[in-house]
């Protein structure tokens, strides 16, 4: 006979974030609690192959990955998953508001279901503001679109896995719950860029609640994604990529914001480095750093945060 295993409350609170990244699947275990982020365990798995925005072909040998990953050392049953593929979209809404997240993600699936014509599946949304309209509150809600193909694409991949996603988020709102967490990364606006193999994404988080993401292409993902295996990939080609993406959105701050400093540039991703760092802030003349470990994050020693900063994030749940 064969007896249920009994897990600990810690345990059972322990939540699984997963990035697909340009080059590896990043994973980190722990959970969010007053305040807080505790980081228990955290390892990736190269990308079996590369996924684009419908999805991937060879799901058994994705789900293998991540499979053989999450064996090495996570625990917990909920897994969260992070999309950050350059054709996420994003539509604003003005809708009734409701404290409670359920509650509030079925009036924003609804809205979706009424205003769309395609098969776009909602990832996540921010409420931006909350204010009072004939008598009843209402709130301006950003949500986030994705191909359904994708989404779906990923669920299967977790099913292989043995796993189910509790939810999916996006990058903008998991930089800035980060941001909104503690001390965050700095104060101010800052433009945080997430340099990969084969994209590049810019997020400017500016105050109060403002979070805007442009996305660039290195070279095509298959491509980038062989050259990386074969190790001959051109790491100019992504610090170029990155300045120059960096630069148009520094005046996109400064026009959107006039008279308000960017008061802090920071890289993050696969291949971001400090000589990387280096190079662009020469190139802008402008301090640019490796983003550094929220003062509100534990991790265990030697957790490379710039690197699993996406997947942190997803720890934060609504």
């Amino acid at each position: 006979m064969r007896f249920p295993v009994r897990r600990s409350a810690r345990e059972v609170n322990r939540l699984i974030a997963l990035d697909f990244t340009n080059l590896y699947i990043r994973a980190v275990n722990g959970k969010a609690s007053g305040g807080e982020i505790t980081i228990t365990h955290a390892a990736s798995a190269p990308l079996p192959e590369y996924m684009d925005a419908d999805g991937v072909t060879d799901k058994n040998a994705m789900a293998g990955a991540v499979r053989g990953l999450l064996a090495s050392g996570f625990s917990g049953g909920r897994v969260n998953v992070l999309v950050s593929k350059s054709n996420v979209i994003s539509n604003e809404f003005v809708l009734p508001y409701e404290k409670n997240p359920i509650a509030m993600r079925n009036i924003v699936q609804g809205e979706l279901y009424k205003s769309q014509t395609s098969d776009d599946s909602i990832l996540d949304y921010t409420i931006q503001e909350v204010f009072p309209r004939d008598g009843s509150t209402f709130c301006r809600v950003q949500a986030y679109l994705a191909k359904r193909s994708l989404v779906e694409s990923v669920s299967e991949i977790l099913s292989l896995a043995g796993k189910k996603p509790s939810c999916y988020t996006v990058v903008q709102n998991c930089l800035c719950r980060l941001q909104h967490l503690g001390n965050g990364f700095s104060g101010g606006d800052i433009i945080i860029a997430n340099v990969g193999s084969s994209r590049i994404h810019v997020t400017l988080l500016a105050q109060p609640n403002i979070a805007l993401t442009r996305s660039d292409a290195v070279m095509p993902g298959r491509q980038a994604l062989a050259a990386v295996v074969e190790n001959r990939y051109d790491i100019s080609a992504a610090t170029e990529a990155a300045t120059q993406n960096i630069s148009k959105m520094m005046q996109y701050q400064s026009i959107k914001y006039p008279g308000r400093a960017c008061d802090s540039i920071f890289i993050s991703g696969d291949i971001a480095t400090a000589e990387m760092a280096g190079n662009i802030s020469a190139a802008l003349g402008h301090p640019v750093s490796l983003l550094p470990c929220p003062s509100s994050v534990s991790a265990p020693n030697g957790f490379l945060f710039h690197q699993y900063a996406y997947a942190t994030g997803a720890l934060l749940e609504k």
